[in-house]
């Protein structure tokens, strides 16, 4: 078996129709795989994951695909990091 198989965020892509019909179901629009890996990937990396890793477990063989899927919330990522860090408030 592929190791990929095994990964939540693989076999969640693998159920996009299941999930647009769950999503119907419960009256929530614009359910698909690609809403699903955005917020998989920012909230990947909001928590500090590895992009390596999210790489991995998403079935990413390509740099840019983390870069796009991360791209939608990374000013709300550099904001909460640069408050977490207070820079700002030692100059």
């Amino acid at each position: 078996m592929d190791r990929r198989e095994e990964c939540p965020a693989v076999e969640a892509e693998r159920h996009q129709d299941s999930a647009a019909g769950a999503g119907d179901r419960a009256g929530v629009e614009h359910v698909h795989a690609q809403r699903w890996r955005h917020s998989f990937a920012h909230e990947w990396k909001l928590a500090g994951g590895d992009t390596g890793d999210l790489m991995l477990l998403m079935g990413w063989s390509s740099e840019e695909m983390p870069r796009r899927y991360g791209a939608s919330a990374a000013a709300e990522r550099a904001q909460q990091v640069h408050v977490r860090l207070g820079i700002g408030e030692r100059v």
